[in-house]
């Protein structure tokens, strides 16, 4: 079973924006920064683990069905 959550921004210096998705799929967790934030002169990383870039970031960890997320 996969399950895929949109990330979205809402802060005080622009609007509210999709920054990407995460997806949990067999154990593996994926992070892909949607084009449109890539675009923006203000993109940031959420994390050092996630760099920018069109390429998924896969997660170094591998996660058994029944164990959540870090940090959720």
């Amino acid at each position: 079973m996969s399950a895929v959550l949109e990330v979205w921004l809402d802060c005080d210096f622009t609007s509210e924006r999709r920054v990407g998705t995460l997806a949990h799929d067999r154990g593996q967790v994926r992070f892909h920064y949607d084009q449109e934030w890539l675009k923006q002169s203000f993109a940031f990383a959420l994390d050092p683990d996630l760099s920018l870039g069109d390429e998924a970031t896969l997660s170094s960890e591998v996660l058994h069905p029944d164990e959540k997320v870090p940090g959720c």
